[in-house]
C-alpha cells in the first residue's frame, strides 16, 4: 500500500484559525501543525468575508428553498392554469368565427 493511502488529511473548522490535521492510520494521536493555527482560549473576532459568506449561504439556502417551494405551488395549481388556457382558447376561437 502506498503512503498516500495511510495519510488522511482533514480540514477543519476553529473558531481561532483553520487547523491542518494529518493523521496517520497506525498513530492514535493527531498531529496538529501549530505553526499554521494557534489555538486560544480567546477566539479572535471573524473578518467581515467570513461574516458575508455566512449570510451568502444562509441566502442561498433560503432561495433554493423558497424555488422549492414554488415549484411545489405550481405544481399544485397546474390542472387549474390549463383549464383557464383551455376555456379562454375556446372564446377566442368563438369570437374569430363569430
Amino acid at each position: 500500500m502506498s503512503c498516500i493511502e495511510h495519510l488522511h488529511i482533514i480540514l477543519a473548522f476553529c473558531w481561532s484559525a483553520f487547523v491542518c490535521v494529518m493523521k496517520q492510520k497506525d498513530l492514535e494521536k493527531p498531529v496538529v501543525n501549530p505553526v499554521l493555527s494557534p489555538i486560544s482560549d480567546d477566539p479572535p473576532p471573524l473578518p467581515d468575508s467570513f461574516r458575508q459568506a455566512y449570510w451568502l449561504r444562509l441566502a442561498d439556502i433560503a432561495l433554493g428553498r423558497a424555488r422549492a417551494e414554488q415549484e411545489k405551488i405550481k405544481e399544485q395549481i397546474r390542472p387549474h392554469v390549463e383549464r383557464f388556457k383551455q376555456i379562454t382558447r375556446d372564446r377566442k376561437s368563438r369570437r374569430k368565427t363569430a
